[in-house]
């Protein structure tokens, strides 16, 4: 899970941007994984503190019948996003770690963006801006999260209800938000992320608890959660984890100082 990353892929004139160099950071030439098909390379962090995003571009040629063109491949590599319970952890000083790269032959580039977990940044501002905003973003979607699984975990409310008021907020927020003057809204791309990942992982945990048997069974009557296959007590189990991961969640990110907006 480590390698958690974003492609995008533009075709235009033949011109070649060079990465800004970052210091911190120590890559390897890039080779070629036959099991994936994909050219990989290993950055190492020679810094003094733990990398939690780091983002990379390669500019390649690549040949049409109209001449050479630049294809733009962006990856990224960003732990803050991330919920603490997939247990991906930022790479500490000294550790390395493998980011999706481009034939060498062919293409330039590398790692053009790195934040640390202290705030530090190096590299292409935009990108620093885009994993701060994104981080904005998830803080808030943790933020209102939250009151809904507490309510199941300490009131016994209902989980089926809680499911469906993160799919409602999920679907407010369109896969592809609308620019702000001429600014992509990854601020809200955050907060669909966390509404779309709890309510991913509501319907996993569900069917697993229901091929579970519970070892302590709900002495209540008509205790089932209708349509769902668990019982009360099993709901509650699963609410209780959920609010500690997004405690846990929500820790990381402000630690992290993603952004001055978190605190």
């Amino acid at each position: 899970m480590r390698d958690l990353l974003l492609f995008v892929l533009i075709a235009s004139p033949l011109t070649f941007s060079v990465s800004a160099q970052i210091t911190s950071v120590k890559e390897y030439p890039p080779r070629f994984n036959k099991s994936r098909q994909t050219w990989q390379e290993v950055v190492e962090n020679q810094g003094s503190r733990s990398i939690v995003a780091m983002h990379t571009t390669f500019d390649c040629i690549t040949s049409t019948p109209t001449g050479d063109h630049k294809a733009v491949t962006s990856g990224g590599f960003d732990v803050l996003s991330i919920p603490t319970y997939l247990e991906v952890h930022a790479v500490p000083s000294g550790g390395a770690t493998t980011m999706l790269a481009e034939d060498p032959s062919r293409c330039s580039g590398g790692v053009d963006a790195v934040i640390f977990a202290d705030g530090h940044s190096e590299g292409n501002s935009r990108w620093v801006n885009y994993y701060q905003q994104m981080w904005v973003g998830v803080h808030k979607g943790i933020i209102e999260s939250l009151p809904l699984l507490a309510k199941v975990a300490n009131q016994g409310a209902d989980l089926a209800e809680a499911e469906e008021l993160l799919r409602d907020r999920k679907e407010s927020i369109p896969e592809s938000p609308p620019a702000i003057n001429g600014t992509f809204d990854w601020e809200r791309m955050g907060q669909r992320a966390v509404y779309s990942n709890l309510e991913s992982l509501l319907h996993s945990m569900r069917e697993e608890w229901k091929a579970k048997p519970d070892s302590t069974p709900d002495p209540q009557p008509g205790s089932e959660v209708e349509g769902k296959g668990i019982s009360a007590k099993q709901a509650q189990k699963m609410a209780v984890y959920l609010v500690g991961k997004l405690q846990e969640w929500k820790t990381a990110l402000e630690n992290g100082l993603g952004s001055p907006a978190i605190k």
